[in-house]
């Protein structure tokens, strides 16, 4: 009836699973099956990796380039080979040590050397294009061609939650309430992913944040204490809120009891 149906083998065994039965995350693809980025960007990791291994050769032959000796004169089979041996000295030698040409030879190089290849550029290039597959900013990777530091840093890191990991995290969160949750359960129940790990601030901006959603009867002393690894307290878990905040009719006036209003009232839960 074309409908889908999921083979899941265990040892010799293969249980046929419907559609409904199954959480499947699905990455890129045609919307059924599901493709690993890696086949994908398949030309962006060969080309990473051919400017890698060009860069070992360079750098392990302490950067010396092939070439080619040439001379006018005409050499013997003897002389070619000695000439070949004591090149080849000369490619592998140490860059401290001077060579001299004989016979009026001379040096033709062939390979293209680092700064033509634009190796470094290449290499950097790679390191932004894979980023560029992930949704990964570079300064994530530790990648060292980023002239932004401070509050620059701190909005693109905001922004790799935003735009790539929240994302993400709303398509899983979709997927276990159809997959996961029955309707009688989604009518009462949501499954969310927590984001506050990743978003948690610095000491100075948590502590007003706390502040604020106390002040506010939004959380209690206790749940701020929580989210800080803080033991609960006595008398911490009742919500309260500040009364200061008053019309300006009632400004000045005295309570019941025949003192000042208090600054924060308790909220009833």
């Amino acid at each position: 009836d074309g409908s889908l149906v999921y083979l899941y083998r265990i040892n010799n065994d293969v249980i046929a699973l419907a559609e409904e039965n199954v959480l499947h995350l699905r990455g890129l693809g045609n919307g059924t099956t599901g493709l690993q980025k890696l086949e994908f960007m398949q030309a962006t990791v060969n080309e990473s990796a051919a400017a890698q291994n060009s860069a070992s050769k360079i750098f392990g032959n302490s950067g010396k380039p092939t070439g080619v000796l040439m001379t006018d004169n005409v050499l013997s089979q003897d002389q070619r080979l000695a000439l070949q041996s004591r090149f080849a000295e000369m490619q592998s030698g140490s860059d401290s040590r001077l060579y001299v040409l004989e016979a009026a030879m001379k040096y033709q190089q062939l390979s293209i050397s680092p700064e033509d290849q634009q190796l470094l550029e290449t290499r950097r290039f790679s390191v932004e294009e894979i980023c560029r597959w992930f949704d990964v900013p570079p300064i994530l990777v530790h990648h060292a061609n980023v002239t932004t530091w401070g509050t620059g840093i701190e909005q693109i890191v905001d922004g790799f939650h935003k735009l790539t990991i929240r994302p993400m995290l709303v398509s899983i969160e979709q997927s276990v309430r159809k997959r996961v949750m029955t309707s009688k359960q989604r009518a009462t129940m949501s499954a969310e992913i927590s984001f506050d790990a990743l978003l948690r601030g610095n000491a100075k901006d948590r502590a007003e944040l706390y502040s604020k959603n106390v002040q506010n009867g939004i959380m209690t002393r206790n749940e701020c204490r929580q989210l800080e690894n803080l033991p609960p307290i006595d008398n911490a878990d009742q919500l309260t809120a500040q009364t200061n905040l008053a019309p300006l009719d009632m400004l000045g006036k005295i309570t019941n009891g025949g003192g000042n209003a208090a600054t924060q009232n308790p909220i009833a839960n």
